[in-house]
């Protein structure tokens, strides 16, 4: 599987994606599928460093399609390069 990856102003984002509910482990779940994701942003050029992961913020509902989590994310760390938002990078 291809992660999905973007440049945008010096920056390399990837995009990460998983399904939340319902789980794979319970087959017995009902509902909508609900997705969170993850923005990892990397320098251009790759520092020797880590690139910084954040968690994406999600107001309201989950998006349910792994195609919208993967936008979300590339939109969230388009926001983030350009100032509009400050979040608190992921640990590692």
């Amino acid at each position: 599987m291809k992660t999905p990856m973007i440049e945008y102003k010096g920056h390399v984002l990837h995009a990460y994606h998983e399904q939340v509910f319902p789980t794979y482990h319970d087959p017995y779940a009902s509902g909508a599928k609900r997705f969170s994701a993850v923005v990892r942003i990397d320098t251009v050029p790759f520092a020797a460093e880590e690139g910084r992961r954040y968690d994406v913020a999600v107001d309201g509902v989950a998006p349910d399609t792994a195609l919208a989590a993967t936008d979300l994310a590339m939109r969230y760390g388009r926001e983030i390069i350009d100032g509009r938002i400050d979040p608190v990078a992921l640990h590692h």
